[in-house]
């Protein structure tokens, strides 16, 4: 697949990606069943500031704050491929990524929307 990208940020992200995704079997990250068998993996990168996030073959990378346990919704807008991600896929991205918070971090995540309002707290 020839995928064209729109500066070179975009390129290196997608690149970045390609990575992660490979290397996510090799270093025996924990799976996440779906309900559809598909496997997830979730990954906190770069000090807590973004978190990788796959399932099944696409992928994608948004924002975070480890810091302040908090979870950028809007920051999920397209999958690896450059589909655009639905708001039903967000849904369950973000379920999926507050179940996991809370099994490892055993703390309260904020989930924040485009105004940088709290939308809803995971405890």
């Amino acid at each position: 697949m020839t995928r064209k990208f729109r500066n070179e940020s975009e390129k290196l992200n997608y690149e970045y990606i390609q990575e992660l995704k490979q290397k996510m079997e090799a270093d025996r990250e924990p799976k996440i069943p779906t309900e559809s068998g598909e496997i997830c993996y979730i990954r906190i990168l770069h000090r807590g500031e973004q978190l990788f996030y796959q399932q099944g073959g696409k992928a994608v990378i948004c924002e975070i704050s480890t810091t302040y346990r908090r979870f950028y919704i809007d920051s999920i807008r397209k999958w690896d491929d450059g589909s655009k991600i639905s708001d039903e896929e967000k849904t369950v991205i973000y379920k999926r990524i507050s179940d996991r918070w809370l099994a490892r971090e055993r703390q309260a995540i904020q989930f924040v929307g485009k105004d940088g309002k709290i939308i809803e707290i995971q405890k």
